[in-house]
């Protein structure tokens, strides 16, 4: 049995980013590019880096070019030599990636998955087989769900928003089952990424994650740390939507039942370059964070160590 450490990270917009003209266009110049500054792209490498998961799923890659040149210039780990990213349906070019040091053996997208004429997925559900050692495999389902924003009605855009990801949850599910049958809790998988929703109900409604987070062949790792420590993702406070500092769990890792029993620990936070304005974060962070920008992501990665 080997012990290998899995991550999840949104990196947002993890090497450039986009001028959007709102209707998920890329400006009024058709190329609308814009580089991050360097010190986001320093503390989003370093963060990474502390992270030292040995496979991880980033979601907002912008291509998988783009991906290979941030991990050589600002990661710097030549242990990374494993990639794999799908073109998506999301029209801001949010790509989901998984880096390994172990061998991709297998990508799959689901993005072509349908509700009628639409997409299921806002973004995919990619499937990857990853090989750990002889006879040793894991496969990883990555996810980025609906976002809980509705620009016509910014104080409900969870509620506005949860049958997107309902239907998404459920969806993930299917694709588990058509993979290792209608049980498949004893097979080595992981479910992960930002599921953009929290385990909570609350005056926006319920969740539209329960019926994925809360299925009997998977644990949400999260769970065990303590109740107050499991927020993954701040949210600064909208004094239009009387909604104050927000710190919730986004990200998820979702272990296949068999996995999570052999790995009884808890998960591991990565907060050292979220900003300063996110008033509960315990660790030193790194030398140059700041407010606004002047940081990795407004999301933590979420480590998990894991026996295989």
């Amino acid at each position: 049995m080997a012990t290998i450490r899995v991550a999840t990270f949104n990196a947002e917009n993890l090497y450039a980013r986009y001028k959007f003209d709102g209707k998920g266009g890329k400006g009024k110049d058709g190329a609308g590019f814009e580089d991050l500054n360097e010190k986001e792209r320093r503390l989003t490498g370093l963060t990474i880096k502390a992270a030292d998961a040995d496979i991880i799923a980033l979601q907002e890659v912008e291509s998988l070019a783009s991906l290979k040149k941030f991990f050589t210039a600002y990661v710097k780990d030549k242990t990374y030599t494993h990639f794999a990213m799908a073109e998506i349906n999301d029209s801001k070019q949010q790509e989901i990636a998984v880096v390994s040091r172990y061998p991709i053996t297998h990508t799959r997208s689901h993005q072509h998955e349908k509700d009628g004429k639409n997409p299921v997925f806002t973004r995919d559900c990619l499937e990857v087989d990853i090989e750990i050692g002889k006879q040793r495999n894991v496969t990883l389902f990555v996810v980025h769900f609906k976002s809980p924003t509705d620009k016509a009605d910014p104080c409900n855009g969870r509620k506005n928003t949860r049958a997107l990801r309902m239907r998404e949850a459920a969806k993930v599910k299917q694709i588990v089952q058509a993979r290792f049958g209608e049980k498949p809790g004893k097979t080595p998988f992981i479910v992960l990424g930002d599921l953009n929703d929290y385990p909570e109900s609350d005056d926006q409604g319920a969740p539209g994650i329960e019926d994925l987070i809360k299925w009997d062949a998977v644990v949400n790792v999260v769970e065990r740390m303590s109740h107050a420590d499991r927020w993954t993702h701040y949210e600064a406070a909208n004094a239009a939507c009387e909604h104050p500092d927000a710190f919730r769990q986004l990200d998820y890792i979702l272990l296949s039942k068999s996995l999570a029993d052999d790995s009884p620990w808890p998960p591991k936070m990565v907060r050292k370059g979220m900003t300063t304005r996110a008033w509960l974060v315990m660790e030193e962070r790194f030398k140059e964070v700041g407010a606004d920008r002047a940081s990795a992501s407004s999301h933590s990665p979420l480590t998990m160590d894991v026996s295989i």
